[in-house]
């Protein structure tokens, strides 16, 4: 009975310790599984972390290369201002002490010798085909004066370049509020960079102009500093300015005076009347102003009674030389014109 006692004791020991072994021995294996995985986990992490660290210097690196390019964009520009403000300032006049000034009797055009009276025709407002294609055919030396491009008329570059001698129309701010506007006409308010883009875009589109007027422009003729900002503009880009004379408050010929510049403006508007008659007596005047100056400049436009009018004229232009305006500029730098 003892033994059976002790035998049995001994298996319950036994079964105890196979308990206690299993039960060490799986929380040995869940634990070294854990901390095998923590191990992992941890490794990625620090990966993970490595390559964010790097992603944030990255990023800010850009952030910084971002904030030195703004400065120096901003520091371009304001130097850029300056040196335009420098400019304008360099070569205007001031408005308080000039704004009284007109030109005087005294201010004598320029005058040519030749032997015979010398006359510009410049027909504004050039925008269509079939107007190119009727001064063609007329057969007289009209300088035509184009638009620059617009969404109403498109193709006057493209038609400027069938001429070898050409004027671009530029749009100028009217009196008139309720006047109809051309695409990007400069007022007197415009910047100084707004003028001089618009000029530059003119020269990019006729490469060849050497000659500019007024379409309307009453208004932006008439203020000084407006004129004198287009003047610089217009001298970058080697372009004359001739004035169309819209205004008797014009402003151009004391600029051009300042600046000891060839100032060719309007004599006379030939259709201002749609009439041949009309026409024609006009074109008596500019050549009557032609033989006692020596030159005349006359500016019509592209309407049919004008060229009409022209047609029937030829017997009438006999009187003088009928010129283009780059010809009558060579003659002033032939010294064949007296100076202002």
């Amino acid at each position: 009975m003892k033994k059976q006692t002790i035998f049995k004791n001994k298996k319950i020991i036994v079964s105890f310790l196979i308990i206690i072994v299993v039960l060490v021995g799986g929380s040995a294996f869940v634990a070294g599984y854990y901390f095998a995985k923590s191990n992992e986990v941890q490794k990625i992490s620090k990966s993970d972390r490595l390559k964010t660290q790097e992603a944030l210097k990255e990023l800010q690196r850009l952030v910084d290369e971002n904030v030195k390019l703004k400065q120096k964009i901003k520091e371009e520009n304001k130097t850029k201002v300056e040196k335009t403000t420098k400019l304008v300032n360099s070569e205007a006049i001031d408005y308080q002490e000039n704004k009284q000034i007109q030109p005087s009797s005294n201010d004598k055009k320029p005058i040519i010798y030749t032997s015979k009276p010398k006359l510009v025709i410049i027909m504004d407002d050039m925008s269509f085909s079939s107007q190119v294609k009727s001064l063609k055919n007329l057969g007289i030396k009209v300088t035509p004066s184009f638009f620059p491009p617009s969404k109403r008329h498109p193709n006057t570059a493209k038609y400027a370049k069938e001429f070898s001698h050409y004027m671009v129309h530029f749009p100028m701010q009217a009196t008139n509020p309720n006047f109809r506007e051309e695409v990007n006409t400069i007022h007197i308010d415009s910047s100084f960079t707004f003028i001089e883009d618009r000029v530059k875009e003119i020269k990019k589109e006729f490469p060849n102009v050497k000659f500019v007027n007024n379409h309307t422009g009453s208004k932006f003729t008439s203020n000084y500093k407006a004129m004198n900002k287009l003047y610089i503009a217009l001298n970058k880009y080697h372009i004359i300015f001739v004035d169309s004379k819209t205004t008797s408050k014009s402003k151009a010929p004391i600029i051009a005076k300042k600046r000891h510049q060839i100032l060719f403006s309007r004599d006379v508007f030939l259709d201002n009347k749609p009439d041949v008659a009309y026409i024609q007596n006009q074109l008596k005047k500019a050549i009557k102003l032609a033989k006692r100056k020596g030159y005349a400049i006359a500016i019509c436009h592209p309407h049919s009674k004008t060229f009409e009018a022209l047609a029937k004229s030829k017997n009438l232009l006999k009187n003088v030389e009928v010129i283009y305006i780059d010809e009558l500029y060579k003659l002033y730098q032939k010294n064949k014109l007296s100076k202002l």
